[in-house]
């Protein structure tokens, strides 16, 4: 008997290991494993798209530029004449322009985003944190062209009538630099209204990344007899640096590229600001100006395209770099404390 009982159940054993099921059936994990090929597949296809896509804009890019690089070669970059009618073109004029926005908008967001952050992190009830950041997240996603019409409606009437000759009586006396021509629109303008717009991301990364800061040392912090402030300030800020500074540098990739907001109140005038009340114009903002105009011109075409590529680089280095900071911090020690590597 008892032999009888065991044989049965060794041979069910076999049969299922040998697969000896009934015909015609597909097992589970034969189907599960199908589902996991299927799915993996998918995943390795979205990058691929996504590698190619990027492969193409820029093979398109520097194809249809090719001309202008070709012709002008490395002096592109650093010659300030931009002349379609004698086929003379140069990228330093809106090179200019677009980093004197940036530097101005980094300059103006960076520490409204800092205290932003760390007031919703430590300091706000949690009721009006979560309003807060939804609001902020709201923010973000206006789009460029409203930013505009504030600059164009708010700003340019108040650094015009009040701001701007304020700072050419002041500032202006000592430095020529804060001198100028009070008319609202200019790089001035363009770069208060470009801070406004990436404050929301800057100042939403760097609040996850005080939030990331482990609460083992902000209570060590306590321990040791520091105040509230003297921990915020001194081991949470200092513990989040990479964050803070991957922050900065993707806000400045989201600022360099912004063209309509800039379009409406930099002036749009091809020349080198040399105070900060000056007009200017960015390499966005002249792309979305004038290139319609200049696909009648082949070499003029290839100039556009040319100060399109270098705008495409400069904005991949400077996002690269800020997400390489912002994965050592969550790859690091701190995203260790909340389930990371």
């Amino acid at each position: 008997m008892e032999v009888d009982n065991v044989v049965p159940l060794e041979g069910t054993k076999e049969k299922a290991r040998t697969g000896n099921a009934r015909p015609g059936r597909v097992s589970s994990n034969t189907f599960l494993s199908r589902s996991d090929r299927f799915f993996g597949w998918s995943l390795q296809g979205g990058g691929v798209f996504i590698l190619g896509l990027f492969s193409i804009v820029l093979l398109i890019c520097l194809i249809e530029s090719w001309p202008s690089i070709a012709k002008f070669g490395f002096s592109f970059l650093w010659t300030s004449t931009w002349n379609p009618a004698h086929g003379v073109f140069g990228a330093l004029t809106y090179l200019v322009g677009t980093f004197w926005v940036t530097g101005i908008a980094l300059f103006i967001s960076i520490p409204v985003a800092i205290f932003s952050a760390l007031f919703l992190s430590d300091y706000a009830p949690k009721w009006l944190s979560g309003i807060v950041s939804t609001l902020m997240e709201m923010l973000a996603g206006i789009p460029s062209i409203v930013f505009g019409a504030f600059g164009i409606t708010f700003m340019v009437p108040l650094l015009r009538d009040h701001f701007e000759p304020f700072l050419a009586n002041t500032l202006g006396k000592k430095w020529d630099f804060f001198n100028g021509d009070p008319m609202g629109y200019g790089i001035l303008a363009a770069g208060i209204v470009v801070g406004f717009m990436i404050v929301p991301l800057v100042a939403t990364v760097t609040r996850d990344s005080l939030l990331m800061v482990p609460h083992e040392m902000v209570e060590a912090s306590y321990a040791l007899g520091a105040t509230k402030a003297e921990t915020v300030f001194f081991v949470k800020l200092k513990a989040v640096v990479p964050g803070m500074v991957g922050s900065f540098i993707l806000g400045f990739g989201r600022a360099v590229g912004e063209t309509m907001a800039v379009l409406l109140v930099i002036g749009n005038q091809a020349s080198i600001p040399q105070t900060i009340q000056d007009v200017g114009y960015t390499i966005s903002s002249l792309l979305a100006n004038t290139f319609t105009y200049a696909v009648i011109d082949p070499l003029y075409a290839a100039a556009e395209v040319e100060l399109g590529l270098i705008l495409l680089l400069i904005t991949l280095v400077v996002n690269t770099l800020g997400r390489r900071l912002l994965m050592r911090l969550m790859g690091g020690r701190l995203a260790g404390s909340v389930g990371g590597g």
